[in-house]
């Protein structure tokens, strides 16, 4: 739903995938290194290594992290204060766990990529898209399924535009409209209450969920010799 793109059907992009990774005598190599020779490259070795690389991805060190085992001076009063307007606003509802995530989706209205020349529609065409994890969120931008929000603030700024399920006070001047395809908003919306003094304080914490031991280096290259990133535009 979220990687396979458009090109394959769902019952064939594995099939596809495995093809050619085996076309790629570099990766052949790597997975025999891996697995043992043979027909190394498969469905299951393929889960395998996407597993192993997943459960790589650990950021449990941030300052929020290191607050909450009990070192009460890891984050500043500000961000403590973020905490909780975070929590009492009803960003929690989503945001929620140790990933910061219920994992669902939901419709926010979220404006298309002005780049698209077609309206992105998200799970089966509802404009629903899944909750991202917050952590990290300070170095991760930019923001939203579409890369509309440019930083955190900006982010915060539409919330206060759809928040009450559309029925806010529409958000500062120059904040994202909402996308007129989306139609019905998310429930959890009517239950949001964040206020334009909130933002500092809010994003404080969010920029407290940051990781410092976190590696976010990329490869210089990849066996399939395609530009590391993807074909990005900017």
């Amino acid at each position: 739903e979220e990687m396979r793109g458009d090109v394959f059907a769902a019952e064939d992009a594995i099939d596809s995938v495995i093809l050619r990774l085996r076309a790629i005598a570099e990766y052949q190599d790597l997975f025999d290194q891996a697995f043992g020779g043979g027909q190394s490259i498969n469905a299951t070795n393929l889960s395998r290594a996407l597993a192993s690389f997943q459960r790589s991805l650990v950021a449990n060190n941030s300052p929020f992290d290191r607050y909450v085992a009990g070192e009460a001076n890891a984050m500043s009063p500000q961000a403590i204060e973020g905490f909780e307007r975070f929590v009492e606003v009803g960003c929690a509802s989503c945001h929620s766990g140790p990933m910061f995530s219920d994992f669902e989706t939901h419709v926010l209205g979220v404006p298309d990529n002005n780049k698209l020349a077609q309206s992105d529609a998200g799970q089966n065409g509802t404009y629903a898209f899944r909750t991202p994890t917050l952590r990290n969120v300070g170095i991760t931008g930019p923001y939203f399924h579409s890369g509309r929000a440019g930083d955190l603030e900006e982010v915060l700024d539409f919330y206060i535009r759809i928040q009450g399920n559309g029925n806010g006070p529409g958000g500062p001047p120059g904040s994202l409209p909402i996308n007129p395809n989306a139609g019905e908003l998310a429930e959890e919306l009517e239950d949001l209450r964040l206020r334009p003094q909130d933002i500092d304080d809010i994003e404080a914490f969010l920029n407290a969920l940051t990781d410092p031991d976190f590696d976010d280096r990329a490869p210089i290259r990849v066996p399939s010799g395609l530009p590391v990133g993807g074909n990005i535009s900017q």
